[in-house]
């Protein structure tokens, strides 16, 4: 938990509050583990319970909400998303590729299954899933991977409606720099960024939350699988524990979304997996994660993305 806390601050910077939160964490260092945990925890129910405080109450007579509240819960939704928001996939991959990992493009979603993907749901995680793989390839500069997986995470993103990020202007900058690594890593992000702002504008589509959890179950997956040599100082094995910060925040903002069927049920298939990521807290300063609780959560991490890789 002590790494966890020190290098929160590097890794997720994605607003003043998480900013704040972050630093906070890194100056305390110094103290006791216990302590340590209690402000975390503190600091973090704290934001939770302050935006929940600016909630509106429905009206006792009618049981309905009156227009200002509908507009104030469109904005607390909107709110939620900037604080949740998960960093792009690519600052996780950079962090990745910093710290000694390799490209492995097998374990990539692989295009052909865009086929298999029939339901909303589905589309709107693979999508999340293949924006993720793209991100990868760009980060390890696979030009030509890069351009596959833009061409398919287009394709589902035209079946999505969506119209930002994966359009005709942003396959016309692929094609015009095939042989640039440098510019296919920024419109990789640009496309990344600009379909997730389009999304998160539209506070009732569950659309969404369904694409960030993609996002972070395939960035999760290759974290697992990209850890070669198990040590403790093995620097992708700390970008596979910071995922447990990254899921708590997830779960807090898909909450935002349960009373959508699908957001619940991904909620709900989440459980075990916070699970495995809550045992890391017990481990000593030294420790990152011992190999029966990566085991565990490579394992859980898998499953899952596996059900919506192969649509099962």
């Amino acid at each position: 938990m002590y790494y966890l806390a020190h290098n929160m601050n590097f890794y997720f910077v994605i607003n003043q509050l998480i900013s704040i939160f972050a630093e906070l964490n890194h100056n305390i260092k110094s103290m006791n583990r216990l302590f340590m945990k209690s402000v975390s925890l503190f600091f973090l129910i704290g934001i939770i319970v302050f935006i929940s405080s600016c909630n509106t109450t429905e009206e006792k007579e009618t049981g309905t909400k009156t227009k200002d509240t509908v507009e104030n819960d469109t904005v607390i939704k909107e709110d939620l998303a900037d604080v949740y928001s998960l960093p792009s996939p690519t600052e996780l991959y950079d962090l990745m590729q910093q710290g000694g990992a390799k490209f492995k493009s097998e374990i990539l979603n692989d295009v052909n299954n865009v086929k298999k993907y029939s339901t909303t749901k589905s589309k709107a995680i693979n999508f999340g899933i293949y924006a993720s793989d793209l991100a990868y390839c760009s980060v390890f500069n696979n030009n030509q991977k890069t351009f596959l997986y833009f061409k398919v995470a287009k394709d589902l993103a035209d079946q999505l409606g969506l119209t930002k990020g994966f359009d005709e202007k942003m396959m016309n900058r692929i094609n015009k720099n095939l042989n640039n690594s440098d510019s296919l890593f920024q419109i990789a992000t640009d496309s990344y960024t600009s379909a997730k702002n389009a999304m998160g504008n539209d506070a009732s589509s569950a659309l969404f939350p369904l694409m960030i959890y993609g996002g972070w179950l395939e960035g999760a997956y290759i974290a697992t699988r990209s850890v070669d040599n198990f040590k403790q100082d093995n620097p992708v094995l700390m970008r596979v524990a910071e995922q447990g910060v990254m899921l708590q925040m997830l779960v807090e903002f898909l909450q935002t979304f349960e009373k959508t069927a699908d957001v619940a049920d991904v909620i709900n298939e989440l459980i075990d997996v916070q699970m495995a990521f809550d045992e890391l807290m017990e481990n000593d300063e030294e420790t990152v994660m011992t190999k029966a609780q990566f085991e565990k959560i490579s394992k859980l991490i898998f499953t899952l993305r596996n059900k919506y890789v192969e649509n099962k």
